[in-house]
């Protein structure tokens, strides 16, 4: 679906966006993780190196950008110029009593060059981003819009396979974030309802 850039869009409808994406988490999650709504939590998802982050993380990186680092980053090592690079760790699934969801990017590094994401389920691509237009002026990222203006939020289910390669024009450190989202099971990371 395309990607509206984030400098296109005004506070007030990216805030829109958002809500609506969080609305369709939860949705997913209530029917995937078959739980009632008074039981599901959606939260940001984290991204890091999962052997040896103090905390947690969701997604894992394929070679740690920081050793324990906790933060969204894609390390040169795992990127391929001008070819979609996968920077997840291998053969990574979606948790048990957990979904995820992802909707948009915005891009941190300092010299910008992303020209597209796949978000890939096992086999299936789920979307193909191309984003080049998402660069003529800050800030640089987009979210993705469906019909009617409404977010497409593309999800995983519990032990989903997933892996979300990006192809930069250069293999270097990058700071792209996902604007991912995480449905669980209340108790599971958060303990308090929303």
């Amino acid at each position: 679906m395309p990607i509206i850039p984030l400098s296109e869009i005004p506070e007030a409808i990216l805030k829109a966006l958002r809500e609506q994406a969080i609305a369709k988490m939860r949705a997913f999650a209530v029917k995937n993780l078959d739980a009632p709504e008074s039981e599901i939590i959606v939260r940001e998802a984290w991204c890091g190196d999962a052997d040896a982050a103090t905390d947690f993380v969701d997604f894992d990186w394929r070679t740690d950008v920081v050793a324990g680092g906790q933060f969204w980053g894609q390390d040169a090592a795992d990127l391929v110029a001008n070819d979609l690079s996968s920077w997840m760790k291998a053969a990574s699934k979606v948790p048990d009593d957990v979904c995820w969801g992802v909707y948009g990017f915005s891009d941190l590094t300092p010299s910008p060059d992303l020209t597209a994401i796949a978000l890939e389920k096992g086999a299936e691509v789920k979307d193909l981003w191309q984003v080049e237009h998402c660069y003529g002026k800050a800030p640089y990222g987009g979210v993705s819009v469906g019909k009617g203006g409404e977010v497409r939020l593309a999800t995983w289910g519990h032990d989903d396979p997933i892996d979300v390669p990006m192809c930069f024009k250069t293999a270097a450190d990058k700071g792209v974030v996902l604007f991912a989202l995480v449905g669980e099971k209340l108790g599971k990371r958060i303990t308090v309802q929303q």
